[in-house]
């Protein structure tokens, strides 16, 4: 299960490398990203990967349906995340794993940096309010630790990596089909 697929990455790889005999499920509550990710299952003739259009905090799947259960960076989207990581526990079966990637707190450190200078030099009280809001939402490892056993998950363990994105200049960043996507409406 991939919980908000959003497009299909992980769901779509995970369909291809786990092969005909396993039932891969996505679900998100994005009717034009799951309108995407429909046309590369066809594309792709994945006759293992379903989509569901739906909220992951009340999901439509029986207890226990799910050996493997992943989000890719759908935890800082979630209106709920204990409601959705709750229901993750609900659907995953005994020894199931839970697997999460997020930004975490500090992620972009630089770009809100510089945003918040501008901010402080042009803007209003609102905007800043607004923008601590955005990047506050963002997640500590022990938080997650503390979500998953919330939701009732055992054996936890967290893995932090790091990526640079580097751009040839803000214009260039901000013009990039996943800045556009991911953050530039909120940014806004």
């Amino acid at each position: 299960l991939d919980v908000g697929c959003a497009t299909g990455f992980p769901l779509l790889e995970l369909a291809q490398m786990l092969g005909p005999a396993s039932l891969c499920a996505g679900i998100d509550p994005w009717a034009r990203a799951l309108t995407r990710a429909r046309r590369k299952v066809e594309a792709l003739r994945l006759r293992n990967a379903h989509l569901t259009c739906g909220d992951g905090a009340s999901m439509p799947f029986r207890d226990g349906s799910f050996d493997l259960i992943v989000s890719n960076l759908g935890l800082n989207n979630f209106a709920d995340a204990r409601a959705v990581l709750r229901e993750c526990g609900r659907v995953a079966n005994n020894g199931a794993t839970i697997a999460i990637t997020t930004n975490p707190c500090g992620h972009m450190a630089e770009l809100y940096e510089e945003y918040r200078a501008v901010i402080a030099e042009r803007g209003t009280p609102d905007q800043m309010a607004r923008l601590n809001i955005n990047e506050g939402h963002r997640i500590s490892a022990d938080s997650l630790l503390g979500l998953l056993a919330g939701a009732g998950c055992r054996d936890g363990s967290v893995v932090e990596d790091t990526i640079s994105l580097r751009y040839l200049d803000g214009s260039a960043m901000l013009r990039h089909s996943f800045m556009v996507r991911g953050f530039l409406d909120q940014w806004r």
